[in-house]
């Protein structure tokens, strides 16, 4: 059994923010200035969760294709990702500490914090996926899950690009 053909596709949507996140930086900001730490920090997040989602799409193919029975690889994969959003997650805060406060006032508006909410709910999910609590357990879950870590480095990408230091 091959993994579902959405996953590809979901590669190719993390590819395209992958190289969204190069142009930015080529093109994203004025070669005479130093770049701000939000701007640092938005794109060290957004090439995170877009290879991140990169590599949880094609990861099922991989596992599958050992012979691993899918529901066991569904679980698996399942546990990988909810590990990975764990440690983004920590990495995420720590460096988001790590800004200046006026730099930090850019993360701190407040439609923002239910992202990690979301994310967190995600992560409940996959939790559950990977423990086999489903009926079924197996791919809607982890595909949700991999669609939230892409719809975070779209929203990055968003806010990169129209939320800039100085236009708070």
């Amino acid at each position: 059994m091959a993994a579902p053909d959405a996953l590809l596709t979901l590669a190719e949507i993390a590819l395209g923010l992958a190289g969204f996140t190069g142009v930015i930086v080529v093109f994203g900001r004025d070669p005479n200035a130093p770049w701000q730490g939000v701007d640092a920090y938005r794109v060290a997040r957004m090439l995170s969760a877009s290879l991140g989602g990169l590599f949880f799409s094609l990861l099922p193919e991989g596992l599958l294709a050992t012979g691993l029975a899918p529901p066991l690889a569904w679980r698996a994969c399942s546990a990988l990702l909810l590990v990975y959003l764990l440690l983004a997650g920590r990495t995420a805060a720590l460096a988001a500490r790590a800004l200046e406060p006026e730099q930090r006032a850019y993360l701190d508006v407040r439609y923002l914090r239910a992202v990690p909410a979301l994310l967190g709910a995600v992560g409940v999910v996959l939790a559950l996926n990977a423990l086999g609590v489903w009926w079924s357990p197996g791919y809607p879950a982890y595909y949700f899950g991999v669609l939230a870590v892409l719809a975070f480095a779209a929203f990055q990408f968003v806010r990169i690009v129209f939320v800039r230091p100085g236009r708070l």
